[in-house]
């Protein structure tokens, strides 16, 4: 089964292996006679931070700028790269029989990283090749290519860190041709993981080898003392990016925990366009109910994609061509503006961590908030469609993840970002929320959420610290406590 050849692979006893060696050099354990160096190609480029001895026998060291650990810059360099792989991939798709037998006789070669051959090259086992020969006939084949990532990943080689984001590069050009899966998508995400969880471990051993290197010449006249604080500045600015990489961990950790596919679910743009061309005229009332029954059956699907989608940075215009897409199907099911925030909410917490990491600068706070309100506009407009009366589960979910929202941003902008909201908004969101809470109660959660409002209000002074009550479906009062005893 095709579903059971794309499962995300166990962690390999190599695997293992290798993670606890990296482990260990982050703490300082360093190997006789290994050079020092952090190596651009774990990014994806190929300069080199190393010390080369000059002709006077001097070592001068090659400064490379902060991009080496600057992580959201890079994603958008590996999104240039993605799109141009993708061009390459629909060119040679749509050369005509004659142009593809003109190339090969002229020798040109299909470029491995269309073909795969990039991923076969490290286990050129049957099976794997005989997914790069399909690749090389129709290299938009979404399935060859994810199963070719499955069958070299879960060979149990002992990988290099970059060839870790090949795999993630390769799953996620096979999710950008317009077809997606939720499996392929797991398949995306644990490439992610185990990308960023490799490259933490490298550039942690490797940064602190570095600090060690520059700390054993102290007192020497060589390009190590010379430039130190260069060094050192390079040094900081790779492991607060490091914190950045822990927060794309964490969000792809929880999306593999929270999203376990049972069963393989596809979903097409061609198959919302389909949909939303045959609109217009009169219909029947079987026609009719038929049109419902295909609408609820892509929202679903793209419930259950969008939530695998939305973790995926690389994948982000992905995401965006099916939110915009479902608005045009129905911009009033509330379903449409809440999968829209839920996909903004990903990218504000991303936003977050990146501030986190050590991108303090107004722009960076502008952008994060900005992204709250984006996120904000989007769960507005799904509690909006669903009215003062949710019935079914989605719609108690809206107001409580809109709860969630709030009491997020709340602590973020107190915490993390050192700014205070306006007092008069903040306490009618407070007290919209808490209505909102009010309604959810007959299906929903509520109580930790609740109390965590509550408890921030107290903290603003609006609500007094002590019980507080709270209606239920029956009318009948229901008491908490509001405070932190």
């Amino acid at each position: 089964m095709a579903e059971d050849i794309l499962r995300p692979p166990e962690e390999t006893p190599i695997e293992k292996q290798e993670r606890t060696k990296e482990e260990d050099a982050a703490k300082g354990r360093k190997k006789k006679g290994k050079k020092v160096f952090i190596n651009e190609d774990l990014f994806g480029s190929s300069k080199t931070l190393d010390d080369s001895p000059s002709e006077e026998g001097i070592s001068h060291l090659k400064i490379k700028p902060q991009e080496l650990g600057n992580i959201p810059g890079l994603i958008d360099h590996w999104k240039a790269e993605l799109d141009m792989r993708v061009k390459e991939i629909l060119t040679w798709k749509s050369n005509s029989f004659f142009q593809k037998a003109s190339s090969l006789i002229k020798g040109d070669r299909i470029p491995p990283t269309i073909s795969g051959e990039e991923l076969s090259h490290f286990h050129p086992t049957k099976a794997a090749l005989e997914k790069v020969k399909i690749l090389k006939r129709d290299p938009t084949d979404m399935m060859a290519r994810l199963e070719l990532v499955s069958i070299v990943a879960k060979s149990g080689r002992d990988f290099p860190v970059e060839m870790y984001r090949t795999f993630l590069i390769q799953s996620t050009v096979a999710c950008s041709l317009g077809e997606f899966t939720n499996v392929g998508l797991q398949m995306a995400i644990w490439a992610q993981d185990m990308y960023f969880t490799k490259l933490f471990y490298k550039c942690k051993g490797e940064s602190m080898a570095l600090e060690d290197k520059i700390r054993t010449q102290e007192g020497k006249e060589n390009a190590f003392t010379r430039q130190a604080q260069g060094l050192r500045t390079h040094i900081s600015d790779v492991r607060r990016n490091m914190e950045i990489i822990k927060n794309y961990q964490k969000q792809s950790e929880k999306a593999l925990r929270d999203n376990k596919a049972v069963y393989n679910t596809t979903l097409s743009i061609d198959e919302i366009t389909t949909y939303l061309l045959e609109s217009g005229g009169k219909l029947s009332a079987k026609e009719e109910e038929e049109r419902d029954e295909k609408k609820m059956k892509i929202f679903k699907k793209s419930s259950e994609i969008l939530l695998l989608l939305r973790v995926l940075p690389l994948l982000k215009p992905e995401a965006e061509k099916i939110t915009n897409q479902l608005k045009k199907m129905d911009p009033d099911a509330p379903i449409v503006h809440f999968l829209q925030a839920k996909v903004n909410m990903s990218d504000l917490v991303f936003k977050v961590g990146q501030f986190q990491g050590g991108d303090r600068s107004s722009e960076m706070r502008n952008e994060v908030q900005e992204a709250f309100k984006k996120t904000h506009n989007c769960y507005g407009l799904a509690v909006k469609k669903v009215g003062k009366f949710p019935k079914t589960k989605l719609e108690y979910s809206v107001f409580i993840e809109y709860a969630h929202l709030i009491h997020y941003f709340y602590k973020v902008a107190k915490t993390t970002l050192g700014i205070r909201l306006p007092r008069e908004w903040l306490e009618a969101i407070f007290k919209k929320t808490v209505k909102l809470l009010e309604l959810a109660q007959e299906k929903g959660k509520v109580d930790a959420i609740m109390s965590d409002i509550m408890k921030d209000m107290v903290d603003e002074g609006f609500v007094q610290e002590g019980v507080w009550q709270m209606k239920n479906k029956d009318g009948l009062w229901k008491e908490a406590y509001a405070g932190n005893r």
